[in-house]
């Protein structure tokens, strides 16, 4: 599980904002060159505070490198701690992202197999709703996996989905014919109503068809059913 820890922003120091103030174009550095510039005034002001006080009580050489290694051992720590949190910060948002690309896939190939309430979605893979803050790196496999699963499952179920989309069609035809033969002017010779006669023999032919599809259909969910289980999606009655 991956934790990212919240770091200090660094204040800037007087002797940067003069400098900023004093010199307009300094608005063209990049972040890196105001942190460097930030860090050699925080470094010359230190060193200059420590020279004087080293000065004051009497310190050796020997002493004073002693001190000036203390003071770089604490700053090699601090920059290895950062580089550790923004590698760590890096690895996170990587992840992150590689599993929102293979969720997109997954949903999209989701929506295609007309599978669409998320009671189900968790049933057929549960990690697709976990936060990506709670992510291990194994992630990314399961996630390929399922998807590469997902996609041979699809292909399979291809014919079917293309058939129950034609049968939705029909259905959607036969309302609307239902619809056009409530209007008791249809059979009145106008314009507008011998276009509605014309699109209403139209629907009739296609309504035709729907007992043999719907007969097919179901031939072919038994039989898929028998190689993979109870099917199921979502339908207009």
């Amino acid at each position: 599980m991956h934790h990212i820890k919240h770091r200090k922003q660094l204040q800037s120091q007087p002797q940067v904002v003069e400098v900023v103030n004093e010199n307009p174009n300094i608005v063209s550095l990049t972040t890196r060159d105001l942190f460097l510039l930030e860090l050699t005034n925080l470094a010359k002001t230190s060193v200059d505070t420590l020279q004087s006080m080293w000065d004051d009580a009497g310190f050796d050489d020997a002493e004073r490198k002693a001190a000036f290694s203390g003071v770089f051992e604490v700053l090699k720590g601090t920059f290895e701690e950062e580089i550790k949190l923004v590698k760590e910060d890096l690895e996170f948002r990587t992840l992150g992202n590689q599993v929102t690309k293979l969720r997109g896939e997954i949903n999209a190939l989701w929506e295609e197999a007309l599978i669409g309430d998320d009671s189900q979605k968790e049933k057929l893979f549960p990690q697709y709703f976990e936060p990506l803050d709670c992510l291990e790196e194994s992630a990314i496999n399961t996630h390929e996996e399922y998807l590469n699963g997902l996609k041979a499952w699809v292909t399979n179920l291809q014919p079917i989905l293309q058939k129950v989309a034609r049968r939705e069609t029909i259905v959607q035809e036969r309302i609307e014919l239902e619809h056009l033969q409530r209007n008791p002017d249809r059979l009145m010779d106008r314009a507008p109503n011998a276009r509605d006669r014309k699109r209403e023999e139209t629907l009739v032919v296609h309504i035709k068809n729907m007992d043999k599809l719907t007969k097919e259909l179901v031939e072919q969910i038994q039989e898929w059913e028998e190689t993979n289980g109870f099917f199921t999606y979502l339908v207009t009655i």
